[in-house]
């Protein structure tokens, strides 16, 4: 009989659309500014480079469509000189060389310079909107280490903040997404929180071990590497707060195939001391790092 099929990663990193949505009507214009909020900068930039050239190339074939005389001192069904021309109107730089010549040609310059108007304000309302979006840079770890503390398991994972500013009154959540199957044999999709010892820190600067007691009363006792597989659970983690130096709320999110998970395994110290100076360090290069179920991680 064939194993279960694999569970896609819900926050993948490689494929961030890693669900197909079936059944939705296409609103390409309703979901215009939310992609553009996302998209990196380069190709928002090679988007509106894009749209500006194209824009100025249509105004310059409706200027030789007029033929002759449209445009004063061009040279006749000359691209260049109307190509030129509608980024001096769209642009309203207006050297003075070349010139509508009729009335045709004085409508289309009335025509581009309106949606020169309206197209400069949504470029720099688009730009505003971008530069203005809090981004988080929060991370988290690569793995989940299941270890014994105080004698009893402990699912751990590390975050940190990745800027030099800090994430005031983070409060963290942790879930676990499997498959259950009801009394009637239907199978569904089920999210269960995994309590927290330590959900919310203060002050999110350095790194934050987020701790879930591993007991009787878990969603995870007794689950070995095998049964988790086969309900294709995968663990979650959300944390929300708020950035000091944007003054908004932000956050951020991550989750963990059952791959990730690392049995008797803890977390390598990451926290230290200068012994010269006291200054206090943190090597991030170990933010990933596992090692044997012995000591304390930090």
């Amino acid at each position: 009989m064939p194993g279960p099929v694999p569970q896609p990663k819900m926050f993948s990193r490689a494929t961030p659309q890693s669900v197909v949505r079936l059944g939705l009507r296409r609103e390409l214009l309703g979901n215009t500014y939310h992609w553009v909020l996302v998209v990196p900068w380069s190709l928002f930039v090679a988007l509106l480079a894009v749209v500006y050239l194209v824009a100025n190339a249509v105004f310059a074939g409706l200027f030789l469509l007029g033929g002759d005389g449209v445009l004063q001192n061009a040279r006749p069904g000359h691209f260049g000189d109307a190509f030129g021309f509608s980024v001096q109107t769209m642009a309203t730089i207006g050297y003075g060389s070349i010139s509508p010549g009729n009335l045709y040609g004085n409508v289309l310059v009335f025509i581009e310079s309106f949606v020169s108007i309206l197209g400069t304000a949504m470029a720099t309302g688009l730009v505003f909107a971008k530069f203005a979006r809090p981004s988080v840079k929060v991370m988290f770890s690569e793995v989940v280490t299941i270890v014994r503390r105080d004698g009893v398991p402990h699912l751990m994972l590390r975050a940190a903040n990745r800027r030099n500013s800090r994430i005031v009154e983070a409060n963290f959540k942790l879930h676990i997404q499997r498959d259950e199957v009801t009394a009637e044999g239907q199978r569904m999709r089920r999210f269960v929180e995994l309590p927290t010892l330590n959900p919310t820190c203060p002050i999110l600067y350095l790194s934050w071990l987020l701790m879930h007691r591993i007991d009787e009363h878990s969603p995870l006792f007794g689950a070995t590497s095998e049964s988790l597989n086969a309900v294709r659970a995968e663990v979650l983690v959300t944390v929300i707060g708020l950035d000091e130096v944007y003054g908004q709320t932000v956050h951020a999110r991550h989750s963990y195939a059952v791959k990730d998970l690392r049995f008797g395994e803890r977390f390598a110290d990451m926290v230290g001391r200068d012994p010269q100076t006291g200054q206090l360090i943190v090597d991030y290069a170990r933010f990933d790092e596992t090692g044997p179920e012995t000591g304390d991680g930090t």
